[in-house]
């Protein structure tokens, strides 16, 4: 991918028993960001219901981790994963992964692969609207987050809800407040 000059990568994939402790994985992720000027969305994991450990690459510093909702509002679903035990709080937002279809499979798709893949989506539209994000992935980070819905009525703590982050995607808010 590097090699070949993209702007944005995706994630959807973690460690298989993650931990919640920032490792290599995650560290080569934060060299690439900030070698290559490349943005990397990540996945959060789902394992909200067991340990809830965010998984590997999603806890790197400089990788935009997604953690999962539903597409009528901000709150974490119960599977998505939202502990850590050392490094950055995450997930940074949530994004739909809840109930979603696709075709040709039956049925409904669960997971924060799905989150993060929707958002890995709308980085690659905004920084093909704005090409000034192409190479500063800090700002890009920096706009999803600020442009999130809180759908917790502003109850955060340092900062950061525990369970969604700055909160839920919102593409037309952070299309605006480029």
């Amino acid at each position: 991918l590097l090699e070949n000059g993209v702007n944005v990568i995706n994630l959807s994939y973690g460690d298989d028993s993650p931990t919640g402790n920032y490792s290599s994985k995650s560290a080569y992720m934060d060299f690439v960001v900030n070698t290559y000027k490349v943005s990397i969305v990540a996945s959060a994991g789902n394992t909200g219901e067991s340990d809830a450990y965010v998984a590997n690459p999603g806890l790197g510093y400089n990788v935009l981790t997604v953690g999962a909702c539903s597409s009528s509002n901000s709150y974490a679903r119960s599977f998505s994963s939202y502990k850590e035990n050392n490094g950055p709080r995450k997930p940074n937002i949530t994004a739909p992964g809840y109930s979603i279809n696709l075709t040709p499979f039956s049925g409904s798709q669960n997971g924060t692969s799905f989150s993060a893949a929707l958002t890995t989506g709308c980085v690659a539209l905004l920084m093909e609207k704005y090409p000034d994000l192409k190479y500063c992935p800090e700002r890009v980070m920096s706009l999803i987050m600020a442009s999130a819905k809180d759908g917790t009525d502003g109850c955060f703590a340092n900062g950061l809800n525990e369970y969604i982050g700055a909160g839920a995607l919102k593409f037309d808010k952070a299309v605006q407040n480029h």
